[in-house]
């Protein structure tokens, strides 16, 4: 009988632990600089390199560099993202992110982004495609 209870108490405590964790507005991801903790659903991303990946993904950064916003294969996309000039930490900081990526693996340039907002540093080169890539992010 004990038994009984003790696994109708399990399965109640992993029942209760998928729901929490289903309806959890946060969630810890490990990156080059650490474990940090990021939003789930990421409303407002900025982008500094990531920006036709994002979009490739069905993600609409609410800024992105100058670069990145000059890319030719990605015009017709762009409408409504922000220039934040190259590296604007005043830019960045007026569109209020609450994710920011960035390919830089400057610690200067992590040390002012994650001030603002969670800040994932993916290095060039680190992933093979696309999906891997941003499915590391979000």
């Amino acid at each position: 009988m004990l038994v009984g209870c003790s696994s109708t108490d399990d399965a109640i405590k992993d029942s209760n632990a998928k729901e929490e964790e289903n309806t959890a507005t946060t969630k810890k991801v490990p990156t080059i600089n650490g474990e940090i903790e990021i939003p789930t659903k990421v409303e407002r991303l900025v982008v500094d390199a990531y920006l036709p990946t994002s979009l490739l993904l069905g993600v609409k950064p609410v800024g992105a560099t100058q670069r990145d916003l000059e890319n030719v294969h990605i015009q017709n996309q762009i409408e409504g993202i922000a220039n934040t000039g190259e590296n604007s930490v005043e830019a960045i900081l007026a569109l209020q992110p609450d994710l920011i990526l960035t390919a830089s693996g400057e610690q200067r340039y992590y040390e002012k982004f994650s001030k603002i907002a969670p800040t994932i540093v993916i290095p060039y080169e680190t992933y093979r495609s696309v999906e891997e890539e941003g499915g590391r992010a979000c």
